[in-house]
């Protein structure tokens, strides 16, 4: 499940302010042992690469291979988290 690499962090108005992924927290704890005592928002990416709602999904295909990553946040026009589209749902719709 795409859950399971990255996690999305919305604030109280639904709205996506960061993205924590497998690598994140690998990384993270490589550097700060005690990483279990910090906030997500120490660990959290906050400037995560996103797409909008309405962009084609053969575009947001093309902004995962651009970008090296399996997954996108999907947010709206004020930054409302959607869901989630990964490189396997674009797989599994034929669009790639």
């Amino acid at each position: 499940d795409v859950y399971k690499r990255q996690v999305p962090v919305v604030d109280e108005e639904g709205r996506l302010i960061g993205v924590i992924t497998a690598g994140d927290l690998t990384r993270y704890a490589a550097d700060h042992p005690d990483f279990m005592e910090h906030s997500v928002r120490e660990v959290m990416n906050a400037s995560p690469r996103t797409v909008g709602e309405d962009v084609l999904a053969a575009e947001a295909l093309a902004d995962l291979r651009r970008h090296g990553i399996m997954a996108l946040p999907v947010v709206d026009g004020e930054g409302g988290l959607k869901g989630i589209v990964h490189l396997h749902d674009l797989m599994r719709s034929g669009v790639v």
